[in-house]
């Protein structure tokens, strides 16, 4: 059943804010969809332009019609009849828009999390949206909780890229939520690999879907074509598109500009010496006489040090990987590929004594003493090269201007050092990452966005970034380090890029010259070219999961 996507609807009554002319077409085609097989899809428009406010139409649009229809089969208690109710994540966005979008008590609305949320099905069943988290919906699947006791009106996946790991518990939890109509929302519904839309299909009930194995197979030779299924299944439009057609001219310009960073004389050495090493153990890695997991800890270390050496000292003192699974952001699923792969549980149980290791090396001609404790390079009190630049833009091209800016690492350690040094200089700043009580963030992001706040520059951890934030009181974005993912880059560019922006946003993005940086932005080229492949219908490209001469390309050995 093929949609219309250029159908206009009314705005719903309740709704108190007019939708532009792109959610008012989504607005129709949701519409039809809710009405063909399977009842449900993908709603993939560009961060930013505005999906929440387009499914809370939606619900307002549809709920006359369906209190009408449960009206008269006049039998709430009956098992099998449908609930009314909607199933929403990312709770604080939610709320705020629907307190400041619909007049009065249009929809009612709970927030199901905490020790003390809601355990009856009844009381759940009255509201119109409920609004949770995936850890609530993954923790109740467990224990067979109220969430799983109801067959819901309408279930929607807010940041629905989220599920695209179909062996994940938190995948075949929301899989398992009983719904009549099913609804993914994602900005970014490929961001790795082709089968990251499986599960989003496997979450719609898509009735053709084969095996994984079998589809992903099918995938590679041709025989499917996910073009094809996502034409019926998904509505996407970008700003650029809505540029071009002319409906998103208060949108402002956005540019960005690539800053390349050269290491200073003692963070090359230091940075050298891990690559020197590095060439010996992916030379055994080949031979198959060293473990994969030493592979990952040494990326690790020479992403580290192009942010500050200081940061590879715990490796130093005592060689441990045992911080590899949190501070790493390269997953497992990037090295299928690669022969032989450890398990992170099994890498962060071994010792990695880099520091002996290294210094022990006969054939290195750089003094042992470069890689000292004691060495100036490691202080942290010590900016890095690429903290000194970030620094000079704050100063010159931000604060001066009376502008804002979010600097946005995978690491939080990263933001805390950069942080310090911000505050030496006089720069006061607000952090924002996964270790602020969610009780907090909110009043974070209010103190942020008020236009008389002092506190100018917002230090934001990459995975925070992600979410539904809106941070359009800033305009300029700092990319402080390179992610293997490029679409957890973009998202975070669109929590500033967005309908509502009145300045030129600028995005600033550091790479170090000469190390794994530069390497890393070539993978992150490939898989923007597969996720366009997808979502175009332009040639498939092949999966992007790291394979050995990806590996041998990363570490600069030899050429691709």
């Amino acid at each position: 059943m093929l949609c219309p996507t250029a159908i206009l609807t009314d705005d719903p009554k309740g709704l108190n804010v007019p939708l532009m002319l792109h959610q008012r077409q989504a607005l129709e085609w949701m519409h039809c969809r809710e009405k063909g097989n399977p009842k449900g899809g993908i709603l993939a428009d560009d961060m930013g332009l505005g999906k929440t406010l387009t499914m809370i139409a939606l619900v307002l649009a549809r709920k006359l019609t369906e209190r009408r229809t449960e009206a008269s089969n006049d039998d709430d208690d009956d098992e099998d009849s449908y609930c009314k109710w909607t199933l929403k994540w990312k709770r604080e966005q939610w709320e705020l828009e629907i307190k400041s979008k619909v007049y009065g008590n249009q929809l009612t609305t709970c927030v199901h999390h905490g020790q003390k949320r809601e355990s009856k099905r009844k009381l759940l069943r009255t509201y119109d949206i409920v609004i949770t988290t995936y850890t609530i919906v993954n923790n109740e699947h467990k224990v067979g909780g109220p969430l799983f006791s109801i067959e819901w009106k309408r279930i929607v996946l807010d940041e629905g890229h989220i599920i695209r790991n179909h062996k994940s518990q938190t995948s075949n939890a929301v899989c398992s939520l009983c719904g009549l109509c099913r609804w993914i929302l994602t900005g970014t519904p490929v961001q790795n690999k082709h089968m990251d839309v499986y599960n989003l299909l496997k979450f719609l009930q898509y009735s053709q879907l084969d095996p994984p194995t079998y589809f992903k197979r099918s995938i590679e030779n041709g025989k499917l074509c996910l073009k094809t299924i996502l034409k019926t299944l998904m509505l996407r439009r970008t700003k650029a598109q809505l540029q071009e057609m002319g409906e998103l001219s208060s949108l402002p310009q956005k540019r960005t500009e690539l800053i390349e960073i050269e290491l200073d004389k003692d963070e090359m050495k230091v940075y050298q010496k891990v690559m020197d090493y590095s060439h010996d153990v992916f030379a055994r890695f080949l031979k198959q006489k060293a473990e994969s997991y030493e592979i990952l800890v040494l990326l690790l270390r020479l992403r580290q040090i192009c942010c500050h050496p200081g940061l590879i000292v715990s490796m130093l003192q005592n060689g441990d990987v045992q911080q590899m699974s949190s501070e790493s952001e390269a997953s497992e699923s990037e090295f299928d590929d690669v022969h032989q792969m450890s398990s992170v549980s099994e890498a962060s149980k071994s010792k990695f004594d880099l520091l002996n290791k290294l210094a022990t090396d006969d054939n290195s001609e750089t003094p042992r003493d470069i890689l000292s404790k004691s060495n100036s390079v490691f202080d942290l009190k010590r900016p890095s090269s690429k903290m000194r630049k970030v620094l000079e833009i704050l100063t010159t091209s931000v604060l001066k201007a009376n502008d804002k800016a979010i600097v946005v690492s995978q690491w939080i350690g990263v933001l805390e050092i950069l942080g310090s040094h911000l505050e030496d200089a006089g720069i006061s700043t607000l952090a924002f990452n996964g270790q602020i009580p969610v009780k907090k963030r909110q009043d974070i992001i209010s103190e942020f966005n008020d236009p008389s706040s002092k506190k100018r520059v917002l230090l934001l951890s990459l995975t925070a970034g992600g979410v539904g934030l809106n941070l359009i009181s800033a305009n300029h974005l700092l990319l402080f380090d390179c992610h293997w993912n490029p679409q957890l880059e973009a998202q975070a560019q669109d929590r500033i890029y967005r309908v509502g922006q009145k300045k030129n946003v600028i995005i600033h993005k550091f790479v170090c010259k000469d190390t794994v940086e530069e390497r890393i932005q070539s993978l992150q080229k490939t898989k923007l070219a597969l996720a366009d492949s997808v979502l175009s219908g332009g040639k498939a490209s092949q999966d992007t999961k790291l394979t050995r001469d990806e590996l041998q390309h990363l570490f600069g050995i030899g050429k691709r």
